[in-house]
C-alpha cells in the first residue's frame, strides 16, 4: 500500500501531476486572449484520455500572460480605480483560469464519472529568492515596445530572439498551504486543479501568513505537489515534443536525460531562465527526490509520453545504468 507524505494511505493505483504551459490555455502567444474555448476543449480531450492510464490527475497551470494583462490593466486604470498588487493579479488569473479548465473538463466528459475539483492554493516562500527577478509575464513586445516600457522603469528583458517580455521576481517554492485539501481528493476517476500560476506566494510574518509581491513559476511549484503527492509520474506539457540541445540553432531533441546530464547542460546555459531552464529543474528535482521518472513533452503527446513513446524522459543514474543492462 503507497501512502503520501503525510502518510495517508492510497490504492496502489497510480496518479499523476500535470503541469500545463500556456498553450494549453490560449493558443495565441501575444497574450491578447484571456482564454481560447478550442484550446481548452483539447486539452479537456488530453486530459480525459491521460485518465483512462491513471486513477486521478493533479492538474497545475501557467498564467503567465494573463497575470501579466492582468497588472497593465491595473496600472493603466490606476486612475481610476485602485490598482490591483501583484499577488492579487495571481489570486484572480488563478481562479478564472481555473474555472475556465474546470467547464471544459465537466464538459467533455459528460456521462462519465469523472469529478473535476478547483482548489485555489497558496505556496509559502523562501524569503530570500523573491527577490531575483527571474519571472517573465505578460505579453511579447517587439523592441521599440519593449524601449518604450523601459523607459518607464519597468524591467523587461528579451526571452528570445527580438521578443520581450516583463520580468518579475520568482521565489522559491517551500511548501503548499493546501497540500493535505489536495491530497484528500484523490481518488478513481477524480481530476483536481491546483497551484494554478505556480500558486498565490505567502510567507510566514510572526505567526500569520501574508502575500508577497511575486509570481511563482508554476512548474517548481508542480514538482514540489508531486513529491509531496508521492505521485507516480511527474508530466509538463509544453509547446514543444520534448527537450532539445541547440535549441535556436540547430536543435536536436534527446528522448532520455539523466540527473546529471541535465545538470550539466542546465549550468551550461543551453536551457534559458525564461523558457525551458525552469521546467528541467523540476524535473531534475522530481526525479532526484523520488527516484521515478518526470517527461516534458506536447499537450498532444502526453499520452505516448506516458507509455514511453514520446517525449524527453529524465530519468536518474542508477536507473540509466540498469536499463543499460
Amino acid at each position: 500500500m503507497l501512502t503520501n507524505s503525510n502518510g495517508r494511505k492510497r490504492t496502489g493505483k497510480p496518479i499523476a501531476v500535470i503541469a500545463l504551459g500556456g498553450n494549453a490555455i490560449c493558443a495565441s502567444e501575444d497574450g491578447s486572449q484571456e482564454v481560447d474555448e478550442l484550446a481548452l476543449k483539447k486539452t479537456a480531450e488530453s486530459l480525459l484520455a491521460m485518465l483512462r492510464l491513471f486513477e486521478s490527475l493533479v492538474v497545475t497551470y501557467g498564467n503567465g500572460p494573463q497575470v501579466g494583462n492582468d497588472f497593465l490593466r491595473s496600472e493603466l486604470s490606476r486612475n481610476e480605480v485602485s490598482p490591483l498588487e501583484l499577488y492579487q493579479c495571481t489570486a484572480n488569473t488563478q481562479g478564472r483560469i481555473g474555472s475556465a479548465l474546470e467547464l471544459a473538463i465537466r464538459n467533455a466528459s459528460r456521462g462519465t464519472h469523472t469529478e473535476v475539483y478547483c482548489v485555489l492554493s497558496h505556496v509559502i516562500v523562501s524569503e530570500d529568492s523573491y527577490v531575483h527577478l527571474t519571472k517573465p509575464i505578460g505579453p511579447f513586445y517587439d523592441k521599440s515596445q519593449a524601449l518604450e516600457i523601459d523607459q518607464c522603469s519597468q524591467l523587461i528583458k528579451e526571452v528570445a530572439p527580438g521578443k520581450f517580455r516583463r520580468i518579475v521576481g520568482s521565489p522559491m517554492p517551500v511548501s503548499i498551504v493546501e497540500q493535505e485539501e489536495i491530497e484528500g481528493l484523490l481518488g478513481p476517476g477524480k481530476v483536481i486543479l491546483a497551484c494554478g500560476g505556480g500558486g498565490v506566494p505567502v510567507a510566514y510574518r510572526g505567526n500569520e501568513l501574508v502575500p508577497v509581491q511575486a509570481v511563482i513559476d508554476k512548474d517548481l511549484t508542480s514538482s514540489l505537489l508531486a513529491q509531496n503527492l508521492n505521485a507516480d509520474m511527474f508530466l509538463i506539457a509544453t509547446k514543444t515534443d520534448g527537450v532539445a540541445l541547440g535549441f535556436n540553432a540547430s536543435p536536436r531533441y534527446i528522448s532520455k536525460l539523466t540527473v546529471d546530464e541535465a545538470l550539466y547542460h542546465l549550468h551550461n546555459g543551453e536551457f534559458p531562465s525564461g523558457s525551458m531552464g525552469p521546467k528541467v529543474s523540476a524535473c531534475i528535482s522530481y526525479v532526484w527526490n523520488t527516484g521515478k521518472e518526470a517527461v516534458i513533452t506536447s499537450l498532444d503527446k502526453m499520452v505516448d509520453a506516458a507509455l514511453g513513446k514520446a517525449g524527453t524522459r529524465f530519468i536518474n543514474h542508477e536507473a540509466f545504468a540498469l536499463s543499460a543492462k
